[in-house]
């Protein structure tokens, strides 16, 4: 992987470049895949066609495609949300677990009062939202790779 903003070599698993200190992502002078020099509107590198464009989430995508399904990531997320099954699909541990707890809780909460539906209710919508972004494109895995 390459820096966006100064062209030379940095670790796949740095934060920042070593050379300029710039984040990783950050940046549109070069491609991250080859070093070649790219506009700044490029919408891909016309050197080794890896696509630049930012996604919804602010990152800059490397465009490459992960080995994650964006229907199955969907799927998950619309019969399987409600156990996190998805964000633990898409390697976003701390989300699923989130989600997990948040239903334990509602469960719970319907045998003390019947705030506990509405809380499941809040739940499901969660996962539709999710699913929505997930279809939409909006999501990517948790290394920042676009769903196939």
């Amino acid at each position: 992987m390459y820096c966006r903003n100064c062209g030379k070599e940095i670790a796949d698993n740095a934060a920042v470049c070593v050379n300029c200190g710039v984040s990783v992502g950050k940046g549109e002078k070069y491609c991250p895949n080859c070093a070649s020099e790219t506009s700044p509107d490029a919408a891909v590198c016309v050197k080794c066609g890896v696509a630049l464009k930012k996604t919804s989430d602010g990152k800059v995508s490397t465009g490459v495609v992960g080995d994650k399904s964006k229907i199955a990531a969907g799927l998950f997320a619309i019969f399987l949300g409600h156990l996190g099954i998805h964000k633990f699909y898409l390697g976003e541990k701390k989300e699923g677990l989130i989600k997990i707890i948040a239903t334990v809780v509602s469960v719970l909460a319907i045998f003390v009062c019947f705030v506990g539906v509405f809380m499941l209710i809040a739940v499901w919508i969660w996962n539709l939202y999710d699913a929505y972004c997930i279809f939409s494109g909006k999501t990517t895995d948790a290394e920042g790779n676009e769903l196939s």
